[in-house]
């Protein structure tokens, strides 16, 4: 190619018009040529940046600022709450071992041992619930007047280990929704009225630890003079209503206590 006719084709191509080229691009173009120098283009860069980080800072330090602020009241209201009912329940003969959410509580008897395994974790009785929102809004709309609030339950499902000889024999139990037992074995009322806190859901026994080919049966399925002796056998070890109970209590003292610890190493946490 000639140099005439390169120079012709240079200049055909700066004279063509940009059709091609979006309305951001040819802004870009545009900031571009008006500020060749590279140092100007990073300075605008720069500063944009440096508004937009800004802008989001300031929002992020407010929010962190109210949700801080709710979090130290929460913190104290459950706090006074907390000092009211007993923080560490015990069971006689019992030792616990804490993991976080998880709780175990193991005991030896003659040549058996047992162990109770629950977790804390979403076990707040509905229905307690409930009952805590209503007394609350109760509370709020007669903030003039002494409403002494309830406090949900916490009833988690747990399970029953007994242990001899290297054979374990589990018991699989949830506490019994109240007033809502059905026809059959489980929580039924017997004939003087009275109605158990605990079902046995499922049974199984195995070797050393459950495993996956580990064979388990429904109590729904199962006779009721057997579900019967089933829950003798747990009572004459001291794992029954009254141990349900206390595990209730103890559970809910436990929940609670973690979830203020929960609040505050949220609040620690924006405040860092």
């Amino acid at each position: 190619m000639s140099k005439f006719t390169s120079i012709l084709a240079r200049t055909f191509l700066q004279c063509r018009p940009m059709t091609n080229v979006s309305t951001k691009n040819m802004n870009m173009l545009s900031l571009m040529k008006s500020n060749s120098n590279p140092i100007n283009r990073l300075a605008i860069l720069s500063i944009s940046d440096f508004n937009k980080r800004h802008k989001s800072s300031a929002t992020s330090s407010l929010a962190d600022k109210e949700l801080a602020t709710f979090l130290q009241d929460e913190i104290e209201n459950e706090t006074k709450s907390m000092e009211t009912k007993a923080t560490s329940p015990t069971f006689e003969g019992f030792n616990t071992e804490l993991k976080d959410a998880k709780v175990i509580l193991t005991k030896k008897s003659g040549k058996e041992s047992f162990k109770v395994i629950f977790n804390v974790n979403n076990s707040l009785d509905n229905n307690s619930e409930e009952e805590y929102s209503e007394q609350k809004n109760v509370s709020d709309n007669k903030s003039n007047e002494d409403v002494e609030l309830g406090s949900p339950i916490s009833k988690p499902t747990y399970t029953i280990e007994l242990e001899k000889n290297g054979q374990i024999m589990a018991f699989y139990c949830s506490f019994a929704e109240e007033g809502s037992y059905e026809d059959g074995n489980q929580s039924s009322p017997d004939s003087a009225g009275y109605s158990d806190l605990y079902r046995i859901d499922e049974i199984s026994i195995y070797q050393n630890e459950y495993t996956d080919d580990s064979y388990s049966v429904t109590c729904d399925l199962l006779d009721e003079q057997m579900y019967e002796k089933l829950f003798n056998m747990l009572e004459d070890r001291g794992l029954g209503n009254e141990f349900a109970s206390k595990l209730a209590e103890f559970s809910t003292a436990y929940e609670h206590k973690l979830y203020v610890n929960l609040l505050s190493k949220i609040k620690n946490f924006i405040s860092s």
